[in-house]
């Protein structure tokens, strides 16, 4: 079980490298959020639906630091679950919504589609 902790880390890491984005100079949106959605930690992520160009819904969790202004541009970090596990779990399991592990970041965990 440890060796698989320590592959889930070293996975972990390796895609937060790959997805971390360098925010270049330019200015952020410039526009408040949206009505509804909210800023916070773990279980304070904002649920959003939408439904795919084929007529498929899907839902995925929306963090947004507490430290979130419009005009400050915000790297984008894609967190994926394994199969048969949902957004919310890997919310709570890579502490990505956590400011101890990121301060800056706006992530998006995905809801799984049939269980997969």
């Amino acid at each position: 079980m440890a060796i698989m902790r320590n592959l889930f880390t070293l996975f972990s890491v390796a895609s937060l490298y790959t997805t971390l984005t360098v925010a270049t100079s330019t200015l952020g949106c410039g526009k408040a959020l949206a009505s509804g959605i909210t800023t916070g930690g773990t279980g304070s992520s904002n649920e959003v639906s939408f439904t795919t160009t084929k007529g498929d819904p899907r839902t995925f969790l929306l963090h947004i630091p507490t430290t979130y202004t419009p005009e400050v541009p915000r790297g984008l970090i894609f967190s994926y679950h394994g199969r048969g596990k949902s957004g919310s779990q890997q919310e709570r399991r890579s502490k990505l919504s956590e400011a101890d592990s990121n301060l800056e970041m706006l992530v998006v965990y995905p809801d799984d589609v049939n269980n997969e």
